[in-house]
């Protein structure tokens, strides 16, 4: 079963009283509880539980953001130490091959290079682009844009039958857009293409890639 129906089971419910007890259900809600304690504490089990069971969440939609900064500030303190190590390599070259690598190290370092993480170095002020980034990736992640050309359903008619809807790939859904993306970041589109689509772009597929992992995770945990 999909995961987020059987994550859905852990969500409050309506009592009835006109109906029978029915049977057994495969898995009960404290099966499917444990399957999830054995997916591995992180980024990637908040982003499911955010998706489907938000009540379980350990974190809170502000908290999550600040883990998905952090993860933005390590990368930028990453590539910041590229940089240092390409002009580092350029000022200590022995001249032939020893250039060309260190020319090499600087310009790909260079052209790696994400805008200043912390805008005011005196008062330790944060660019404010990166904190609504992580909150963007949270609500891009947990509520993705239907796909307009299926209606979010992965198919498509054809003259032979219901067919893989070729915007999607039959996923159903499709990434915000750029002019979606720079609003909720407050910049101008231009700015979000020309400065913030690579650190957006690295951060939407490093919270997916957790994600699809937790979500692997659970469904082994369940089977």
């Amino acid at each position: 079963m999909h995961v987020g129906k059987l994550m859905a089971r852990l969500n409050p419910k309506n009592v009835r009283f006109d109906v029978g007890a029915g049977g057994i259900p495969e898995l009960t809600s404290t099966d499917i509880a444990a399957a999830l304690g054995m997916v591995p504490a992180g980024l990637g089990r908040e982003l499911l539980c955010r998706m489907w069971w938000p009540d379980g969440a350990d974190l809170t939609a502000r908290d999550l953001s600040q883990m998905l900064l952090n993860c933005l500030e390590r990368e930028w303190a990453r590539r910041e130490s590229a940089m240092l190590d390409g002009m580092l390599a350029v000022a200590a070259h022995r001249g032939g091959d020893s250039l060309r690598r260190a020319q090499r190290m600087y310009g790909e370092a260079h052209a790696n290079r994400w805008p200043k993480f912390v805008a005011v170095p005196e008062t330790g002020e944060l660019n404010s682009v990166y904190p609504a980034m992580a909150r963007c990736v949270v609500l891009e992640t947990i509520e993705p844009k239907h796909c307009p050309a299926c209606g979010g359903r992965g198919q498509v008619k054809s003259s032979t039958g219901p067919k893989v809807c070729d915007r999607c790939e039959g996923a159903g859904t499709v990434a915000y857009g750029n002019t979606r993306r720079a609003r909720h970041l407050g910049v101008i589109e231009s700015a979000y293409r020309q400065t913030w689509d690579r650190p957006y772009t690295w951060l939407l597929e490093h919270a997916t890639d957790e994600l699809r992992s937790a979500t692997r995770a659970m469904e082994r945990a369940a089977a």
